[in-house]
């Protein structure tokens, strides 16, 4: 008599990474993605709205909003306001275009695969993204993605453990 094993796995929609790559580009801020709420700095602002899906929302000093969730980090934006003078990562500048962004973020050691989407219908005029392919110093897996308007201005910066 033969028996066979049979085995089911759910499999989400998503990006499965072939490799899942050490960089830096989720160390900005004063905390880390993946790292406990109680890093938190004191200072940081909790916002009042509505969370949604996140437990809190908090902005340091530097500008840099951390969503929390399950205790612990799990997205951090820098939103770029219009001639504002932001501190942002990686050598980049808010002025920067979509071109000398790409080119910063390329020369770096740990520069993952990039992916430039234009005029994407009702959201922004160019995005930059990287798959969710990337850990960080404490193990998070992360996503990178900085967004521009029509006319080529810097929207935001982002990282996030959550997949779309």
């Amino acid at each position: 008599m033969l028996s066979y094993a049979v085995q089911f796995s759910y499999v989400n929609e998503g990006v499965v990474c072939a490799e899942v790559r050490r960089s830096g580009l989720s160390d900005y801020g004063q905390v880390d993605l993946g790292e406990s709420r109680t890093k938190i700095p004191r200072d940081a602002i909790l916002s009042t709205e509505r969370q949604g899906e996140y437990q809190a929302i908090y902005t340091d000093r530097l500008g840099v909003i951390y969503y929390i969730g399950y205790g612990e980090v799990l997205r951090k934006d820098i939103d770029i306001r219009e001639n504002a003078h932001v501190q942002l990562p990686f050598g980049i500048k808010a002025e920067d275009s979509v071109a000398e962004v790409l080119r910063k973020i390329r020369a770096r050691r740990d520069a993952p695969k990039l992916y430039v989407d234009i005029k994407r219908p009702n959201i922004y005029g160019t995005e930059i993204r990287t798959d969710s392919c990337l850990r960080n110093r404490v193990g998070a897996v992360f996503s990178l993605d900085i967004a521009f308007d029509d006319k080529g201005r810097m929207l935001f910066v982002s990282t996030d453990t959550q997949s779309d």
